[in-house]
């Protein structure tokens, strides 16, 4: 079953009709435009081939591109190297985290008052009171509870954006609230569904309307499921096989990175939905006829590639087209990720109900304009969006690949020209857009200036905090956090797990970024800021001592690399031992105020039982880890004192 509009005929997807003829589109509710692509300038993304670019406009045809690609769409091909994640080149070091204040987040020169021979701040605040603080969630974990049973109730706590809050939810018509593997969530009953979805039932479509199954229509040429809904295969006479390449404009930092490059090279886009369609004619609506559906490859060899049916050559028309949307399918009738413009200009906080507006990033080609079959979304049409959704379906199947089962629904936010006032942050946060239920979101930052969808180690750094969330256990430390100032147990070993996750899927040590008109990276091989090296724990502080996140991060990557084998890392983090409270090492969560980089008030302690790093390391010697493998990592004589000869095994 798949979310779709029901004004489509045939093709199930809205986001192809708004690419095509609708100009700025309908909203984001299920019916009549749920999958409706951003529109900038007046203009929907297009892609090119050869030289040529096909740009949708709302006042008709495509229009020419006078000049021809950068880069030979060949030569590339192979910069996104293996499955394990984004485009990466030896451009260098990773950077700090996006979530980092923008002026004092830790940019060259800005060291916050540490250097590598300062002791930690200490965990604890002698003004901090004996009884703990009130919870604000009243017991209510981040798995949730069903207050009813049409009431999911959880705690919110905004990775990178705040305080934990008590959020209700009701859930929608032909939902029940449900705890299932250990998380409550609304689903839906036996034999219902969500308004705007469709699914096939033998040669019958069915579309959804009022919580019900109604069949819309019979297929007599078969009935199709994809990403973007259910749709009748047309009775045609004559069909070939179309076999093309999707390549994507990118901006890689530069050598000395200063900034990022100015000149684009070309990516395979792997993972992108693909659908073939032409105009149907019975439709006053600009709606399309699918044809085929299928995805583009992710294997090293044939990334981008792709092979669907078309029209032949002689039913084929001006408008018969290719469409390339960043979407996943779950493969059992939903969406596994998405890829949305929340259709914001500006700086503005993150909310649950940008989804009435929500777009999907998708683009179009015509068939006849690109016979060679090698497609390039440029830079001009919106290839920050699909570099991004590169990353993310990357990063994603590399962490199921690892932890060995799949991962919790995403909704990705990014657009030109939006940003948000958390910065870049991971949200638990249910949602339902596009006629979609999703348990989590992403918002990624569009600022003018930054280049913020180059970042890709940014990117993978807000997906490493949906790998914790889907299969590990948060500390639920989030808020302001600045790089090279140590920070508490749970917030470091948060955001190091993030980091961490972001330069394994890329295969890289460095992590690059550009904030406030400023480029600034990390290098975790080397324990290094582009300005220095950070503060180190001591051997005298102990194992809940304040630490510099990217120290933990350093750490999980040095021990990833130890037989470059990063398995039993996401093994420990899925564990028991990660998942079930109170932790061996005791450690509770901390809530405080930043003043300032290391500058900490009102710090207490909530004497909620949270992870941390020494609890991973426990998991990772229990489960068969070499304990010298991980003294070399931490030197405990020297700086972290985990005893790894005495790891609290269950």
């Amino acid at each position: 079953m798949r979310p779709a509009a029901d004004r489509m005929r045939g093709i199930g997807c809205a986001a192809l009709v708004l690419l095509l003829a609708c100009g700025g589109g309908a909203d984001g509710a299920a019916a009549g435009g749920a999958l409706a692509p951003p529109i900038d300038a007046g203009s929907a993304p297009g892609i090119a081939d050869a030289g040529t670019t096909t740009p949708m406009t709302d006042a008709g045809p495509p229009t020419a591109d006078a000049g021809p690609p950068t880069a030979d769409a060949g030569t590339d091909a192979g910069t996104a190297g293996p499955d394990a994640g984004a485009p990466t080149t030896d451009a260098g070091p990773p950077t700090p985290d996006a979530g980092t204040p923008g002026p004092d987040a830790g940019l060259p020169g800005q060291d916050a008052g540490t250097d590598a021979g300062t002791p930690p701040v200490p965990a604890a605040d002698a003004g901090s009171p004996q009884d703990p603080p009130p919870d604000p969630c009243g017991g209510v974990t981040a798995a949730g509870a069903c207050s009813s049973p049409a009431t999911l109730t959880y705690c919110s706590t905004p990775v990178d954006a705040g305080a934990p809050s008590l959020r209700t939810i009701t859930c929608a018509a032909g939902e029940s609230c449900v705890a299932q593997d250990g998380r409550a969530a609304c689903v839906l009953q036996p034999g219902a569904c969500r308004d705007g979805m469709s699914r096939c039932q033998a040669s019958l479509l069915q579309t959804c309307a009022g919580a019900a199954w109604t069949t819309a229509s019979t297929c007599p040429g078969g009935c199709a499921e994809t990403a973007l809904g259910a749709s009748c295969l047309p009775v045609t006479g004559g069909t070939e096989l179309y076999s093309g390449r999707l390549l994507v404009e990118a901006l890689l930092p530069q050598p000395d990175r200063r900034d990022w490059s100015a000149v684009p090279v070309q990516v395979p886009g792997r993972g992108f939905h693909v659908a073939s369609g032409y105009p149907d004619p019975k439709a006053t609506d600009g709606s399309y006829v699918l044809m085929d559906a299928t995805s583009t490859a992710v294997t090293p060899a044939d990334a981008g590639k792709f092979t669907v049916k078309v029209r032949s050559a002689s039913e084929r028309t001006a408008e018969d087209r290719i469409f390339f949307s960043a979407v996943q399918d779950d493969g059992a009738g939903g969406m596994l990720s998405a890829l949305l413009d929340p259709q914001l200009i500006g700086t503005a906080p993150f909310d649950p109900n940008q989804a009435k507006s929500a777009r999907l990033w998708s683009w179009s080609a015509r068939v006849n304009d690109v016979p060679l079959g090698q497609l390039l979304v440029r830079q001009a049409n919106g290839s920050g969006a699909a570099y991004i959704w590169d990353a993310l379906a990357a990063g994603r199947r590399r962490a199921e690949s690892l932890s060995g089962r799949p991962g919790l629904r995403l909704a990705a936010w990014w657009a030109s020209g939006t940003a948000w006032t958390c910065g870049a942050c991971m949200f638990a946060e249910p949602v339902v857009a596009l006629g979609a239920r999703f348990d989590t979101q992403i918002a990624l930052p569009g600022n003018p200036g930054d280049g913020g969808e180059w970042a890709i180690s940014v990117v993978d750094h807000e997906l490493g905090h949906w790998v914790m969330q889907s299969f590990g256990t948060s500390p639920r430390e989030g808020g302001t956090h600045y790089a090279g100032t140590p920070t508490f147990p749970g917030q470091a070993w948060s955001e190091g797990w993030a980091t961490f996750f972001s330069s394994d899927v890329r295969a890289d040590p460095v992590y690059v970024d550009k904030q406030s008109g400023t480029m600034f990276w990390i290098d975790l091989g080397i324990r290094r800021y582009a300005y220095g090296p950070w503060s180190r724990p001591t051997p005298t502080g102990g194992l809940l001592q304040n630490m510099d996140e990217n120290e933990v991060a350093a750490t999980l990557w040095s021990l990833s690399q130890a037989g470059a084998q990063p398995v039993p890392l996401y093994r420990a983090l899925a564990s028991p031992h990660m998942n079930t409270p109170p932790y061996g090492r005791g450690y509770t969560r901390h809530t405080w105020t930043v003043t300032g980089p290391g500058q900490f008030t009102n710090v207490q302690d909530t004497q909620q039982p949270a992870p941390m790093l020494a609890d991973e390391l426990d998991a990772l010697v229990c489960g068969g880890m070499s304990p010298a493998a991980v003294d070399a990592t931490v030197q405990p004589a020297t700086f972290y004192p985990y005893p790894s000869a005495a790891p609290l095994c269950p």
